[in-house]
């Protein structure tokens, strides 16, 4: 369980330690990796970035519990009042990554500095139940005695050997399990009959996709409307997942999904896609970047995202709740607002919709033809 950020790492230690030294450090180490990296810091100080005279501090002053402040390239947000965990997480949730400074009680991975006496220690209440990737220290090195076994020291210029622990550690919360989902709870108005229980390969299409999506990941649902749960034969003995979220298209699949497994991904298939292949989701698994909200294909005729042939990340969840909480229902519009890895289909006909009887009956005899 994360407390800000899916992939987050929390750096201890008094001050005069070195802890934003070596932050910056990392920092231009990593974003020259293409991550993008966020930075919470705690001041157990109070601090004042808003000067006498501005506007903003003006109307903060006159009673503005909130200040925004943006150019075109730049925002800026004071708020008169903490944020919660959840406000947090809603301002990080594009980046990669999230470096913490301070925050020693959190439960969250930590780097632990030592001062010159070890005195930090005394902050850990019982070492063995904190989350300690590393002890750094500057100097001389402390009795290995005094610290949690196992736990690796490291001297604080030695910034290849910190980057490697933390990407070890990030790298193990990335390989969870694949949840398969196939989107079915659809009205089929254009069809006129639940596209689901059409037949393009000598069964319901229901059944093609989870039959295609089962040997790729560790669990495959149908996405449906309670509504459909009765007098549908196409659906007996498959895995059902009932959408949460009523009258709310494709997107009610989705979140439905990632709320009934909020720590894996979710590797999402609309059942009107007949030509999906098995060659076509390895791709989009292969391509995936963990750290991303999601990895998707970019249509190939309009170059837009196509989020019902696409892996969401778990991150995903916060956004698309925030999309929701505003009437932001359409899952595309969300994906071109966000941080996401897109790549190109090799087979051009492998998204085509089959909305309509006449796409029915044309993509059915591109079948035929092709077998």
């Amino acid at each position: 369980m994360s407390v800000f950020h899916p992939f987050e790492v929390a750096f201890c230690g008094y001050s005069g330690t070195g802890k934003t030294t070596l932050i910056e450090k990392l920092v231009k180490a990593f974003s020259s990796q293409m991550l993008n990296i966020g930075y919470l810091k705690h001041d157990a100080h109070k601090f004042k970035i808003d000067h006498e005279g501005k506007d903003s501090f003006r109307l903060a002053q006159a009673g503005s519990k909130k200040v925004i402040i943006n150019d075109q390239a730049h925002w800026a947000s004071v708020a008169q009042e903490s944020l919660s965990p959840i406000e947090i997480q809603q301002q990080f949730i594009q980046c990669d990554w999230l470096f913490i400074e301070g925050y020693k009680k959190i439960d969250a991975e930590k780097i632990v500095f030592l001062d010159e006496k070890t005195e930090i220690l005394n902050e850990f209440k019982d070492l063995k139940k904190e989350k300690i990737l590393a002890f750094v220290y500057t100097g001389k090195p402390p009795k290995k005695e005094e610290l949690l076994l196992g736990v690796p020291l490291v001297e604080r210029n030695d910034i290849q050997k910190i980057e490697e622990l933390i990407q070890k550690n990030f790298a193990s919360n990335v390989n969870k399990d694949l949840i398969g989902l196939v989107l079915a709870g659809g009205f089929s108005t254009r069809m006129k009959q639940d596209k689901g229980a059409l037949s393009y390969y000598g069964r319901s299409q229901v059944q093609y996709m989870s039959d295609l999506l089962s040997p790729m990941v560790k669990e495959c649902y149908v996405s449906v409307r309670e509504q459909q749960l009765e007098n549908n034969p196409h659906l007996r003995g498959l895995s059902l997942l009932v959408d949460k979220f009523p009258s709310k298209g494709p997107m009610a699949g989705i979140l439905s999904g990632l709320e009934e497994f909020p720590h894996q991904p979710i590797l999402v298939v609309a059942c009107d896609l007949p030509l999906v292949a098995e060659d076509v989701l390895q791709d989009l698994i292969d391509s995936r970047n963990p750290y991303k909200v999601a990895t998707c294909f970019l249509n190939p005729e309009k170059g837009w995202p196509e989020p019902l042939c696409t892996l969401w990340e778990p991150k995903a969840k916060s956004i698309l709740y925030s999309y929701l909480g505003i009437g932001r229902h359409c899952p595309r519009k969300i994906l071109f607002n966000s941080s996401i890895e897109s790549i190109e289909v090799k087979d051009r006909k492998a998204l085509q919709n089959a909305n309509t009887p006449e796409d029915y009956d044309y993509i059915k005899k591109q079948i035929e033809v092709g077998l």
